[in-house]
């Protein structure tokens, strides 16, 4: 098998990585920074926010592919109050978030670069299932990608047997979650990254993935109570930073 994971070098994409070389995948990782565990791992060094590096992406992976599974991780967040936050930082989390995502697929497909047969994963958010005040760029970003997936998923299904998924993981221990968390946050109630990776890369057919108790019962929260719901993340998240 061969896999090819945006963000591999840490959070969610690092555990994706772990448990694909693990099952004795062959893995190539696109980020950054290089991962800090495995210095064995092909690497392909990219800047996602810049378009010019992920149009070069695809001759650098011609030798690689086709890839049997693709799972677009990267991603950043920033958090706190919209009408405050510089417009540098909310074109970053489009960029990275949405563009990035997109653009790659594109490139992707377009060199037949995702086998026939394959997955193509992208990494949302369980902010899809309710308002997210204080981090509302970052939830704008990643219900695009639900809307796109679902966009392509069946003409990419009906022409080339490829599975397009979108997975909407809730918070998780990771270093990137902490840097954002609210003042006194212990991150005792968030996922585990392995936990995570281990129910994407089990669910091989879902169109849509909600990996894990918590963020099931989030996501069932915000489709049968959505005010409730925006209201109750209001207090967890925005009325804590602000």
């Amino acid at each position: 098998m061969r896999a090819l994971i945006t963000g591999g070098s840490d959070g969610l994409g690092a555990a994706v990585v772990r448990h694909l070389t693990q099952a004795g995948a062959q893995v190539w990782i696109i980020d950054k920074t290089a991962p800090q565990t495995n210095q064995s791992l092909r690497f392909l060094p990219c800047d996602l926010a810049q378009p010019d590096d992920l149009a070069g992406l695809p001759a650098r992976l011609q030798q690689a592919g086709p890839f049997d599974l693709v799972v677009m991780s990267a991603g950043i967040n920033a958090v706190g109050p919209f009408e405050a936050m510089p417009l540098a930082t909310i074109r970053n989390l489009h960029d990275i978030n949405c563009a990035a995502p997109i653009l790659l697929a594109q490139h992707l497909l377009a060199q037949d670069l995702i086998a026939a047969g394959g997955r193509l994963v992208f990494i949302a958010s369980v902010s899809h299932f309710t308002g997210y005040p204080g981090a509302s760029v970052y939830a704008g970003g990643k219900d695009a990608l639900v809307a796109f997936a679902r966009s392509l998923r069946r003409p990419l299904w009906a022409d080339h047997r490829i599975t397009v998924q979108v997975a909407t993981p809730g918070p998780m221990r990771t270093a990137h979650a902490a840097r954002h968390a609210p003042p006194g946050s212990t991150g005792r109630g968030r996922a585990c990254p392995d936990r995570v990776a281990r129910a994407i890369l089990r669910s091989k057919r879902r169109a849509v993935i909600v990996p894990g108790v918590a963020s099931q019962a989030m996501a069932l929260f915000g489709r049968l109570f959505p005010v409730q719901a925006t209201q109750a993340m209001r207090k967890m998240l925005y009325e804590r930073l602000v």
